[in-house]
């Protein structure tokens, strides 16, 4: 009995702080506790969220709790590929799952993948510009090569990379290095100790810095690595 009234007064104040918040505030920000959900209520949660039961409590739906409060969390991806090549649905694209133990690039051809919005189209003749925080990089996926005659090669939106360096000395996140931005005027190379840089995955290696001399030129790859062209510059990177 004291277990049923504790939830249900849990329940009660969960429903008077939701009551009093519209409607465009119930999904949760970074931070924030999540929204609860379900109940003898069957509180639904906010837009795409789902609700799952909430394991820091002591109510178990697998144990005759019904009416438990749950939590409102983002969906699962849907899975694709494998053996079967699952497709995903329009708009979104088949990436390998990062959680699995299944890796593509050592042999394993039928890994279950997941699927994840289609990153936005860009460049090509009409020069289509990316979203503000994004920029516009070479499709590793089509058979377009800017590196052989494809000057109007249609590219790929992604997220910017982070700043660092400059005058506070801002770190990189593990995993990737600082290095200059070629289209700045601030070239560490003749005086600018403060100059800002763009942190980039280890492993590169730079043959220019210059996006535009990186159009004309043409160069080879070790075995092993790939062409990238970005706001960067070009050069070689690890598959």
């Amino acid at each position: 009995m004291r277990k049923y009234l504790r939830h249900l007064t849990h329940l009660t104040l969960t429903l008077s702080a939701v009551m009093a918040c519209d409607s465009e505030d119930l999904t949760p920000r970074k931070g924030e506790l999540p929204t609860a959900c379900g109940g003898f209520l069957g509180l639904e949660c906010p837009g795409d969220l789902v609700c799952v039961d909430d394991p820091s409590d002591d109510c178990d739906p697998s144990k005759g709790g019904n009416d438990c409060i749950g939590i409102c969390v983002d969906p699962a991806p849907t899975p694709c590929g494998g053996f079967p090549g699952t497709p995903c649905p329009d708009g979104q694209v088949c990436v390998d799952d990062p959680a699995d133990d299944c890796d593509p690039q050592n042999g394993g051809a039928d890994c279950i993948g997941i699927c994840e919005d289609a990153p936005l189209a860009c460049g090509g003749f009409p020069g289509t510009p990316c979203p503000d925080g994004q920029v516009c990089v070479d499709d590793p996926a089509d058979d377009c090569d800017p590196q052989n005659g494809g000057a109007d090669c249609i590219g790929i939106c992604e997220d910017a990379p982070l700043a660092c360096g400059g005058f506070a000395g801002d770190a990189c996140p593990k995993g990737q290095e600082c290095v200059d931005i070629p289209d700045d005027d601030c070239d560490p190379q003749n005086g600018g100790a403060d100059c800002p840089g763009v942190c980039q995955e280890d492993g590169r290696q730079y043959v220019s810095y210059d996006p535009e001399e990186c159009k004309a030129m043409k160069f080879p790859c070790p075995k092993g690595m790939v062409h990238f062209f970005d706001e960067t510059g070009c050069g070689c990177e690890p598959e």
